[in-house]
């Protein structure tokens, strides 16, 4: 049985480290992703000689194994994957495989199928700054915002602030109905590992806001060359685009790229990020079939 350890803050580094320069841009390959969604995907890992290995918690799946990271015998690292699960008693399950190692999983006779839910949509900074007809409609909505909110400004993110973000949530799922169910702690578990770890984990993020309320706040990590949002609230629609286009414009300052993770299912979240112009998209692959 591998002796996988609960992934935690010194993981992400370590993880980091091994995964530098692989031009994987799935958000799942995010080492801060993992940590700070550990209270959802209750992720562990095991660093080998060759190869590391991660598994982490689905909803209908149970625990499920990312194909193995690192040079060997590949063929005998996903066999010792296999070995582990029967070992646990548990189905052997493999996700996100990597579009470029399709082939190679089919050699080894393993089938993946896209989840389309949970892919990754990778867009040019550069692509928000509103230029051509494509971001028409934007230009004029967030034109139309700044004229009705003159006193707004853009303020960097600071420990300090996580109460005020706080009094945000609970004013945004106020005036939105959000249940309190494991979803909605899920993710403020996740805000609260971000802000906790906002220095360490050289995170940042933005608050779109004036001297009365905030209107809504983006929180992004960095690997290689992409920027990686973690998360993106507005309080609705238009105050979302504001905060969207102004993450999108400091992350130019710092990388050419960046991820936004996959609408899961939801018609409205897929429709705002394809009308971003994604640059290409990420597939999320498993052997199995999310509904």
């Amino acid at each position: 049985m591998i002796n996988f350890h609960k992934y935690g803050f010194l993981d992400c580094k370590r993880l980091k480290k091994i995964l530098e320069d692989s031009n994987i841009y799935l958000n799942e390959y995010n080492p801060i992703y993992l940590f700070v969604w550990a209270d959802l995907y209750k992720p562990e890992i095991y660093f080998g000689r060759d190869f590391t290995y991660i598994k982490y918690y689905l909803n209908d799946f149970g625990f499920v194994y990312y194909p193995p990271i690192g040079k060997g015998n590949y063929n005998l690292a996903i066999v010792e994957l296999e070995l582990d699960a029967q070992e646990r008693g548990i189905d052997f399950y493999m996700a996100p495989g990597l579009q470029s190692s399709l082939i190679r999983y089919k050699t080894l006779g393993y089938t993946f199928y896209e989840n389309e839910n949970r892919n990754t949509y990778i867009y040019s900074t550069s692509n928000f700054n509103l230029t051509g007809n494509a971001f028409k409609k934007y230009k004029k909505n967030l034109q139309q915002f700044s004229k009705e909110h003159k006193n707004t400004r853009i303020k960097i993110i600071k420990k300090e602030d996580f109460n005020s973000i706080l009094e945000f949530i609970a004013n945004y799922r106020s005036q939105n109905e959000i249940k309190a169910d494991q979803k909605f702690y899920s993710k403020l578990n996740m805000l609260k590992q971000c802000m906790e770890h906002l220095y360490e984990l050289d995170m940042y993020g933005i608050v779109v806001l004036d001297d009365e309320k905030i209107y809504g706040f983006s929180i992004a990590s960095i690997m290689d060359n992409c920027t990686y949002v973690h998360i993106i609230m507005g309080l609705d629609d238009d105050c979302y685009d504001v905060v969207m286009f102004q993450i999108a414009r400091y992350a130019e300052t710092k990388t050419r790229y960046l991820a936004l993770e996959g609408h899961f299912g939801n018609a409205k979240e897929k429709k705002r990020l394809e009308d971003y112009l994604p640059l290409r998209i990420e597939k999320y692959y498993g052997t199995f079939n999310i509904k």
